[in-house]
Order: C-alpha cells, then sequence, then structure tokens
C-alpha cells in the first residue's frame, strides 16, 4: 500500500510539508517502478527530498531548527580572453586566469570551503559539468539515465538540471556510469519510454585488512 499525505512513516514527521510530500512522491515510484523494498526506498527518498528542497532554498524542517539553505554556486565562465570565478547570485568576479584548469582548480577549493557547487562553463558559456561538493563519495547518490526530448539527460535524483545530455544512450550510459562510479552512487537506466531497466550500484567495497 503506497504512503500518502495522511498516512506516512514517522521518521517523516519533523519535516515540512513540501519536503515530506517530495519524499513520499520519490519513495511511492523507487517502490513501486524500480521495485525497492520500503525501508531502502524511504531512505533514499528522505535524502533526495531534502537535495531537493535544499536547491530551491527551501525550509527542511518543521520546527526551523535545520534550515538547510544552499550557498551559491561558484560558476566558471569565459571572460574575454580568459576565465573568471563568479557566484551565481553576483555580477562581478571574484578572480580571472588566464587557463580554465587554473580557474577550475580555484573553484573547486572555493566550493569545498563553502560547501557548494562548481559549475564549469564552455567556450560559448554553455555548461559543462558541475560537480556538487555537498555529496561527494555518498552512497545514496543515485544518477538516472532518462530519455530527453532531443537525446539522453544524466540527472541526479531530485536535481532540477541535468547533469549531463548526450546524444545518443550510449553516450549517455558512459557519461552515467562515470560519474556514479566517482561519487560511489548508484546508476537507475530508463528504457525510452521512460521506464526503469535496470540498476547498478557503484558503492565503495569495505576495505580489506
Amino acid at each position: 500500500m503506497p504512503w500518502t499525505t495522511r498516512r506516512y512513516p514517522d521518521s517523516l514527521k519533523g519535516f515540512t510539508a513540501t519536503v515530506r510530500h517530495k519524499a513520499i512522491e520519490i519513495a511511492n515510484t523507487l517502490v513501486e517502478e524500480a521495485g525497492h523494498e520500503d525501508a531502502k526506498a524511504l531512505a533514499i527518498a528522505t535524502t533526495s527530498a531534502k537535495e531537493w528542497a535544499r536547491n530551491r532554498g527551501l525550509q527542511i524542517r518543521a520546527n526551523g531548527e535545520e534550515v538547510e539553505v544552499k550557498a551559491p554556486a561558484i560558476h566558471v565562465v569565459p571572460d574575454g580572453e580568459r576565465w573568471a570565478l563568479r557566484r551565481e547570485t553576483e555580477t562581478d568576479p571574484i578572480q580571472a586566469f588566464d587557463e580554465r584548469r587554473e580557474a577550475r582548480s580555484r573553484a573547486l577549493r572555493i566550493a569545498a570551503r563553502d560547501n557548494t557547487d562548481m559549475v564549469l562553463h564552455r567556450a560559448d558559456g554553455t555548461i559543462a559539468d558541475r560537480i556538487s561538493r555537498r555529496r561527494l563519495h555518498d552512497d545514496d547518490a543515485r544518477y538516472h539515465v532518462l530519455p530527453s526530448d532531443d537525446g539522453w539527460d544524466v540527472r541526479r535524483e531530485g536535481a532540477e538540471q541535468a547533469h549531463r545530455h548526450c546524444g545518443t544512450k550510449k553516450a549517455a550510459l558512459a557519461a552515467g556510469r562515470e560519474v556514479a562510479r566517482n561519487q560511489h552512487g548508484s546508476l537507475v537506466i530508463h528504457l525510452a519510454d521512460g521506464r526503469v531497466q535496470r540498476e547498478h550500484s557503484y558503492s565503495a567495497r569495505p576495505t580489506r585488512n
């Protein structure tokens, strides 16, 4: 029996109604479409709902004690012949570098310090990659390979924007495996009609002494 806005686990009672509803929606989908057990589905859904709310600057806890607002991302953008670092909410650059790799390295350090994301742009201004510093090496990180209007997307569960867009499913699978492996998470592969085809976990194995 699916969870509803009136019948849900006690673990969701402390969240705002918005976050709780999102968690319920994700959990029901994981149980019904992906075949997850209730406990696993709920754990993944709770994490994803919090991430979803954090990306939108929404309050997470109903009592207001835990208000998780994501700091503005650090963007590496073209600036004439150079590469500039800009906060998402500001127009003036933080710094500028001659080489994009130098700007990227500095942006990653700032993002790690501020516990936010680094967004890397191409020379034409389009987004090439987005690296989350909050959820690095997170066993709960789940990425989906999904059909889009003009190709296939690799999208982190709960994220509004695709992590990467590819022209073919084969290319999206390669990109999805790479990011899921790097994040020690899992990859959910969908069919062209949106249904789940299979899921593979890249969670880190415990090391042996």
